[in-house]
């Protein structure tokens, strides 16, 4: 416990920083820091994914193209953590990321399709099943995806379109609650 600071400091801190890293540098530096994504502690497990989830915005396409073997894996994990919708949400914030800035050329279109697949399943679960921040983000996911797919999403189609139908109509059935008065509800 007396490390938890140090850890969230240091993952914080290689985030903010690794833009004007070499791209080398930060290669082993992310070998070290999915480490701390099975962290015991929250915390430090959120400062990992922050750190993973920056570094695959400041290097891409490098970080997509040579480490996507230990980094999708490593941002899936926490997407089973039911106990921490937070870390569910951040995960797939960053690996909205990471598929975001995949490169249109070279292996890019490769990789999207090795792991989209995995990242559909989990964020579609999550779509149906989750806390409604985490809803949000797997939504967002599920779009970038089906947009790099395209035809490939053909089969997702089915099971997205009446969840994302669902979350519309309550939507609309909370607004309604808040926006009609007590006295006309009764």
């Amino acid at each position: 416990m007396f490390y938890l600071g140090f850890n969230c400091t240091g993952l914080l801190a290689i985030s903010r920083v690794g833009e004007v890293l070499a791209v080398d540098v930060v290669a082993s530096l992310l070998r070290n820091v999915v480490r701390f994504v099975g962290d015991q502690h929250p915390r430090v497990r959120y400062a990992a994914i922050d750190c993973i989830g920056q570094l695959s915005v400041d290097k891409s396409p490098d970080v997509q193209i040579s480490l996507h073997e230990i980094v999708v894996p490593a941002l899936l994990s926490p997407l089973t953590d039911a106990g921490n919708p937070r870390l569910q949400a951040y995960a797939l914030a960053a690996l909205f990321n990471f598929v975001e800035h995949c490169p249109e050329v070279e292996r890019g279109p490769e990789i999207v399709l090795h792991y989209g697949r995995q990242i559909l399943e989990q964020a579609i679960n999550l779509l149906e099943f989750g806390h409604i921040m985490v809803r949000e983000e797997a939504m967002r996911t599920i779009a970038l995806i089906a947009g790099k797919f395209n035809s490939e999403f053909v089969p997702y189609y089915n099971r997205v379109v009446p969840l994302l139908k669902r979350i519309v109509i309550d939507a609309v059935d909370l607004v309604t609650r808040i926006i009609v008065p007590v006295r006309w509800s009764q």
